[in-house]
């Protein structure tokens, strides 16, 4: 064959290799998000909160520990069912906690990277919400609840995805937005002082689908559910709609402009696991 023609036929040969490479790098995109249930909000709390409350209703005084516990919790579990421990290293926001709600019943001034923060398998439940994102040693600080939790206890983790359109600028924007974005946009005129969010921010690898899954095999833990969450800011006002569709039309572009590899339908994820105790199989 003439060189020109040759030539052709392997650049062409490598062309379909690069465009299977990235054929096959969305489908298995696409197959850990098939596995991943797309929750609104208010149904991503509800389905925690029955989770909290089926525990509760078969144990005796539930041993719930709040790792990262801030200001309140959404979860809607009646506080008497259970022995809730909220750890924190904020105390203005464990002060604002036991003046507002007083729904904790001991609270821990301490690091929740710190594994000695709680005893080992004594707590039936660990919950946090949106804490994992803030820790350096987020991966250290998880490995270290699970030794909190009695074997078949159930860790409960709310997380913003790193591969969100919305973790992704989380990611590479300045503290210092946050908390403007917090104040103009968001109506928070606190944001950013002691005991109010937002604090700065350390993704990890774990942020993910596929991290919580590789975290869960690790640590012999058994995955019950994923929840995509995908409108974390409700409509409450019509300004609130504005703001929610102008957000959701950026997303979606800056999506496009990442070739799909950002996601834009939803920017948290909520994983429930329950530990296995050891020698437990898959």
């Amino acid at each position: 064959l003439p060189s020109s023609l040759t030539a052709g036929i392997r650049c062409c040969r490598k062309r379909t290799r690069t465009s299977s490479n990235a054929t096959k790098s969305k489908r298995s995109s696409a197959e850990k998000m098939k596995e991943v249930e797309l929750v609104s909000w208010a149904t991503a709390l509800d389905q925690l909160s029955l989770i909290v409350r089926d525990r509760a209703a078969v144990n005796n005084r539930l041993r719930v520990v709040e790792a990262g516990c801030g200001r309140q919790w959404g979860l809607k579990v009646d506080p008497d069912s259970c022995f809730i421990t909220g750890i924190d290293t904020d105390a203005a926001a464990l002060e604002a906690r036991a003046r507002n709600h007083g729904d904790l019943h001991r609270q821990i001034i301490g690091d929740v990277q710190n594994p000695n923060a709680f005893d080992p398998g004594s707590a039936d439940v660990v919950y946090s919400a949106y804490v994992l994102e803030h820790l350096p040693r987020a991966e250290e600080a998880a490995r270290g609840w699970v030794t909190w939790l009695a074997d078949y206890g159930t860790l409960i983790a709310l997380i913003p995805d790193a591969q969100s359109v919305y973790g992704w600028v989380s990611r590479v924007t300045p503290h210092r937005l946050h908390i403007w974005a917090y104040r103009v946009l968001l109506g928070r005129a606190e944001a950013g002082t002691p005991g109010h969010a937002p604090y700065p921010v350390h993704y990890s690898s774990m942020l993910t689908v596929g991290g919580l899954k590789r975290f869960a095999r690790s640590e012999n833990l058994r995955i019950d559910a994923i929840y995509a969450i995908g409108d974390m800011q409700r409509n409450v006002t019509p300004r609130d709609k504005v703001q929610n569709r102008l957000f959701a039309a950026v997303k979606q572009v800056l999506s496009t402009v990442s070739g799909g590899r950002l996601r834009w339908r939803h920017d948290n994820l909520a994983v429930v696991m329950t530990k296995r105790p050891p020698h437990a199989e898959p």
